[in-house]
């Protein structure tokens, strides 16, 4: 998938309640959302992951807020833990840890995708294992992933 492809894809997936959040709304959203593409393939390709389903993730874990900070202290766009991740304070660098993340748990877990997307929510916990805290998170992942990835 090119940048363009996931770029549109990004916007599409932040839009899917009929309405589109103010930060991908007119030009600078437009460039918002090629500049997260370019990040996410940049990130994902460089360790063997589809930057849709990274894209696919980050739309569940932040709804594409840069500066979300979760209930139990993740932060990001992949909402990464400021103890797993020394680079938090920029998006790139927490990007790449959350990927980083991501492509370990693919090689510890292996496929099918279910257990090593469900692992990574419970893993950003610390747990280490190789099951979601969360049961239905790997299918909503796996089911917006399916919806946008092209035919």
């Amino acid at each position: 998938m090119n940048v363009v492809a996931l770029a549109a894809a990004i916007i599409a997936m932040a839009s899917t309640d009929n309405w589109t959040p103010r930060w991908f709304r007119g030009a600078s959203g437009q460039m918002r959302a090629m500049e997260y593409a370019r990040l996410l393939k940049q990130e994902s390709e460089a360790v063997g992951l589809d930057p849709l389903l990274v894209a696919s993730v980050v739309q569940s874990e932040s709804s594409w807020r840069p500066r979300a900070v979760g209930k139990d202290g993740e932060h990001g766009l992949l909402q990464v833990f400021p103890h797993t991740c020394p680079a938090i304070a920029s998006h790139r660098g927490a990007v790449r840890c959350g990927v980083e993340q991501l492509a370990a748990l693919r090689r510890k877990c292996g496929d099918p995708p279910e257990r090593w997307v469900g692992a990574y929510n419970w893993a950003r916990r610390g747990s280490g294992g190789c099951e979601a805290a969360d049961p239905g998170y790997p299918a909503r992942i796996l089911a917006r992933y399916e919806r946008f990835k092209p035919r």
